[in-house]
């Protein structure tokens, strides 16, 4: 990717800020466009050493908050050696691969400095933003289609840019599961996983068991239209929860099948269709359903202080499914169980399944009564748009304050606004007295379906991964890594620019696989976006190599890669290496030659 053919320099001044914009070519040197800077603006530009920052993503738009955001950028960054650019630079050697549409260069002195000390004025209205972010989208709902509208024409409601439900259609309009935001929804999403085992708090009690068959019973019958269906149900539904719903309360925007609440926001919300692939997914309308009735002014109480919990079913003809969902942004449904409601030769076991399901959902919808039945706290920072894990097995869960978002480029954010964003589960933390001296230290907490930490704690021990604070299995069905968050760029960033990748980082790399190697495991994604270049010293003089994300890492000649491994990478890849193909530790020393090319001095593949 070529240079960018305009320049932005940007003044991050508390109270007199500016921008300019410079057309440049790769040849421009950076000492030249200040001059003319200074020349066209009348102003003198201080020219101290170090005083030239370039981020890797700062965005011009929104235009309203890009000081906030450089002012945040710079109080993480601030004398960061790896991020600070020379005047007599060229803007080719700087700047290649880096697009247009963002800041290339801040400008600092001691007034953008002292600015910054403002930090918590800053938060403030870093959270305030975030906040906004969250009412246009619920005031939005209100434009989006009907949920009966919705279900009938999918793709009005399930967009990836635009959409509001982000239940994993199209395939990359996903988030996190709303398991890690809410403790009850996570005791539901283990329990749905669980129910094959026998769970003491599952164990259904007879009356239940009989509602259950008998509602099974009435669903596997024939029916004219919705109508007689939900009629037939109805006591059975009643019974099962053990409470009334609100059938077919007109609601703005919506007119749910049946509601649970007691005076306040529905904990439960049940859509039904007469017949399992007709008039359209019932889930995917009781989400529908739910977008509208967070987005009631009535709810915004609920929606500025919590993430809004709740439970949906869906019932289509003989299919059950049950799911919880959260509004963080954006709705995010997760359903952790759906059935066939069969009364065959396995009736035991169905009907025992989904009695436990149910009593699953009673256990859920008990606490999510309570939790709806007292006024919300008032609504002050964003802890609600940060995941709140429940604790499963592993390491005990730290102490941690969620501060951001962050993609895998290093981005900052709180609230996701494209795919990209959604999908990340990578965040910034303060942990609190992470080395026992007091006091709280930045951290990384990375959310992922598979991690081996032996293989992450074996490098970090010998200062070629960053530290390891803990690795948990969480609710949800994800792990909870938390580690050392590590100020450096990765090979890939630093593979863009004209210097390189100093051959030390090779070394350190080479050193690095060989050490697990030695203990028969294999990295298996040594790609340059997962190594990590720090400079050590005062000077900066020396780059260490780290190894970042252990998702992949196994044991040679017996794990396997994952079955997701993206094919259209396979220049990227050593031969031998597929969907879920077996680890061999050949691969990383292949890899290993394809890293050693790229690194100083130049070197051809042995």
């Amino acid at each position: 990717m070529p240079s960018p053919s305009h320049l932005v320099l940007y003044y991050p001044h508390p109270t007199t800020p500016w921008k300019a914009t410079v057309p440049v070519t790769g040849d421009t040197r950076l000492a030249s466009i200040l001059d003319r800077i200074e020349e066209d603006k009348g102003i003198k530009i201080p020219r101290l050493p170090n005083n030239l920052y370039a981020p890797p993503d700062i965005r011009l738009n929104p235009v309203t908050t890009v000081l906030a955001r450089a002012q945040e950028w710079l109080h993480f960054n601030l004398h960061e050696q790896s991020v600070q650019i020379d005047e007599d630079g060229v803007v080719g050697d700087i700047f290649r691969g880096v697009p247009n549409g963002r800041i290339h260069i801040l400008i600092v002195d001691e007034d953008v400095e002292e600015g910054l000390d403002e930090v918590a004025d800053l938060a403030e209205r870093m959270n305030k933003f975030a906040l906004d972010a969250c009412e246009a989208t619920a005031k939005d709902v209100a434009k989006e289609p009907s949920p009966s509208d919705g279900v009938h024409r999918p793709s009005n409601v399930l967009r990836q840019d635009t959409g509001i439900i982000h239940a994993g259609r199209p395939y990359l309009n996903y988030g996190l599961p709303p398991a890690l935001y809410n403790a009850t929804l996570a005791r539901l999403d283990f329990h749905l996983q669980s129910l094959d085992e026998d769970l003491a708090d599952l164990i259904p009690d007879p009356a239940l068991v009989g509602h259950v068959h008998l509602f099974m019973a009435a669903s596997l019958e024939t029916y004219d239209n919705e109508n007689g269906r939900q009629i037939a149900l109805r006591d059975h539904l009643h019974a099962i929860m053990r409470a009334h719903a609100e059938w077919w309360t007109a609601l703005p925007g919506c007119k749910p099948d049946a509601i649970w609440r007691k005076d306040s926001f529905p904990f439960v919300v049940l859509e039904l269709k007469n017949e399992s692939g007709l008039e359209g997914d019932a889930t995917l309308q009781a989400a529908l359903s739910y977008s509208k009735i967070v987005g009631m002014n009535e709810h915004a109480k609920w929606r500025k202080s919590t993430n809004v919990p709740v439970i949906l079913i869906g019932l289509m003809g003989d299919f059950l499914e049950i799911a919880g969902a959260v509004f963080v942004g954006g709705v995010y449904p997760s359903a952790p169980f759906s059935q066939r409601l069969g009364l065959n030769f396995h009736s035991h076991r169905n009907v025992l399944r989904v009695s436990k399901a149910f009593k699953a959902v009673t256990i859920a919808a008990a606490e999510l009564l309570k939790f709806y039945s007292r006024e919300p706290s008032p609504s002050y920072g964003l802890a609600h748009l940060f995941p709140s894990p429940t604790h499963q097995e592993g390491d005990p869960l730290l102490a941690l304050t969620f501060k951001h978002r962050m993609t895998r480029t290093g981005k900052l954010y709180q609230v996701a606004k494209d795919d990209q964003e959604r999908r990340s589960g990578l965040f910034v933390a303060a942990l609190s007295d992470a080395d026992g001296g007091g006091g709280d230290k930045e951290v990384i907490v990375k959310f992922t379906e598979r991690y081996n930490a032996d293989a992450h704690r074996l490098l970090a021990n010998s200062g070629l991964a960053p530290k390891l604070y803990s690795c948990s299995r969480v609710m949800g069905g994800l792990y909870m890594v938390v580690m050392e968050r590590m100020k450096g760029e990765t090979a890939w960033t630093l593979s863009q620019r004209k210097d390189g990748i100093p051959y030390e980082v090779y070394e350190d790399v080479e050193l690095a696989i060989s050490k697990l190697h030695a203990a028969d495991l294999v990295f298996g994604d040594l790609r340059m976006p997962n190594i990590m270049c720090v400079r050590d010293g005062g000077d900066g003089s020396k780059t260490s190599g780290m190894l970042l994300d252990y998702d992949w890492a196994g044991i040679d000649e017996k794990d396997r890669y994952p079955s997701t491994l993206n094919h259209q990478l396979e220049d990227e890849w050593a031969r031998g290496m597929e969907r879920y193909g077996v680890m061999r530790k050949e691969h990383d020393r292949e890899m290993l030659k394809m890293l050693r090319v790229a690194c100083q001095p130049k070197l051809s593949v042995a």
